[in-house]
């Protein structure tokens, strides 16, 4: 039992779109459908929701820690927080804890555009029932659910004005953690190598350029359902 918490523990392979893949995106979308439910509910219920959601991204972010280090796993370049969901899991933390909006835009792009196709092409080799496989669905789908509740039931809404400062900010934070990952020879951000799935972004170093014009894609693929309805209210108004 104890070796489906280790991380060398390697022989329950993960392979995409198998049942244990299929199920666990069936009871995301189903979580996410409860969303627009939540929404109808008294604020005691959509309190209870948002605690509960905090509570338990906490606990797998804290449990990956304590565990890699019961191993012996964790190192400077694995185990520091500098991938983009982990910074915006942090994010989604601090905005449900404190009911707070200052990360929101930060978190419906970089969040959503981040988190959301590492669900469908998961960077992670460590099957069902291996404590990485749930720690990697939980921190993931945590990240949407976080943002999409920050949406449907508290009504915040992206600002396409925000995509200009968001992409600025992040081409900081990749020249940062582009330092730290030649000190520590990581591969934060998957700057020095492609994360497994994503060999069409192209080979070092151009996959980079290939992660921003996906992810710039993105933002605004996932902001049109928000653009379309302020046109319709600004019509409506007019």
């Amino acid at each position: 039992m104890e070796e489906l918490f280790s991380s060398g523990y390697t022989q329950i392979k993960f392979i995409p779109y198998t049942t244990a893949h299929l199920v666990v995106l069936g009871v995301f979308f189903l979580l996410c459908a409860f969303l627009f439910l939540l929404d109808k509910l008294p604020k005691k219920y959509q309190t209870i929701f948002r605690y509960t959601l905090v509570i338990i991204m906490l606990l797998i972010e804290i449990s990956w820690h304590i565990n890699e280090w019961y191993f012996g796993y964790w190192k400077l370049k694995y185990g520091l927080p500098l991938h983009l969901c982990s910074v915006t899991l942090y994010m989604a933390i601090f905005s449900l804890a404190r009911n707070n909006t200052f990360f929101y835009n930060f978190l419906f792009f970089l969040g959503i555009c981040g988190a959301g196709p590492a669900l469908f092409i998961p960077n992670t080799i460590y099957g069902f029932p291996h404590f990485r496989f749930w720690h990697f669905f939980i921190f993931h789908g945590g990240i949407i659910l976080a943002t999409l509740y920050m949406t449907v039931v508290e009504k915040n809404r992206p600002q396409l004005s925000s995509i200009i400062p968001i992409v600025i900010t992040m081409n900081i934070y990749i020249a940062l953690v582009g330092v730290i990952n030649f000190y520590l020879e990581s591969n934060y951000l998957f700057l020095c190598e492609n994360a497994r799935g994503t060999s069409f972004l192209g080979p070092w170093p151009w996959h980079i350029l290939g992660m921003e014009i996906m992810m710039i894609t993105l933002f605004f693929v996932i902001y049109i359902p928000f653009f379309f309805t302020a046109t319709r209210k600004t019509n409506l108004n007019s």
